[in-house]
This record gives C-alpha cells, structure tokens and sequence, in this order.
C-alpha cells in the first residue's frame, strides 16, 4: 500500500504461543515480549520458548516476532493491513499483539524467509535486534 511502508524489528529468539488455565498464577514479564489474554474459559500467553511456564497446557513453538517500529499514533489507519495483506498473499499464517505503542506480528519460523521476502517486496524494510 503507498504511503504505509514501515521499518520493522525482527526480534532475536524464538516464541511460544500458548494456553494456560485462568486460574494458573501469574508469571514475570520477559524483558523481551511477552503478552496475556485472559477470555471466559483460558489465558493465551505469547512468550519467548525459554520463559514458557510449565503450567501451559498446549502451546505452539517456533514463532519469530516483527514488532513495527513505533510508536505508532492510534489514529492512524492502515498500517497493520500494509503488513498482514502481503503475508496472506503469500499465505503465511500470522498472530499480531497489539500494544498502546504498535504492533508485533508473530510468524511461523519456518517461514520466516518467505514473511521477510514478501515484506521487502511490499517496500517495508526489516532489521534485526541481536542475534537472530
């Protein structure tokens, strides 16, 4: 999309998305990302593998975070489609957690070479924050 090209930050490590009960116990912010949902029946948690708790019942691993680089006004429109539309054309799956600040974009690790092609295609550009 014209006018929507963003800078965004591959984040290093890698990322689990997950399922704990809503009575399981809190757990410490990552110093990297971390993220809770809390809906009627569970809690999803988005954390980096490393930091998963053994409470999480189900969880899926190997994600890679794009956190698009803010901060973002919350005003404004079209940013997170000027991401996501060329990752569903090249039919990458994707999780976004959103913040007060911007949004992060969590893809399947394994196609993570496809997700960064397809964005740099799209005129966005990808640096990468420590090791990868």
């Amino acid at each position: 999309m014209p006018g929507h090209s963003r800078a965004l930050t591959l984040l290093p490590g890698s990322f689990s998305i997950g399922k704990l009960s809503r009575a399981a116990p809190g757990f410490p912010p990552s110093s990297l990302f971390s993220c809770s949902v809390t809906e009627s029946e569970a809690r999803t948690l988005i954390c980096p593998t490393n930091e998963v708790p053994p409470l999480m019942s189900r969880r899926s691993n190997g994600w890679r975070a794009l956190r698009i680089q803010g901060p973002l006004d919350l005003a404004t429109s079209g940013v997170l489609v000027s991401v996501l539309a060329p990752l569903a054309s090249a039919e990458v799956p994707v999780l976004v957690a959103s913040s007060f600040e911007t949004d992060t974009v969590f893809v399947p690790g394994g196609l993570l070479p496809s997700a960064l092609a397809v964005l740099g295609l799209a005129g966005h550009t990808v640096v990468h924050e420590g090791p990868t």
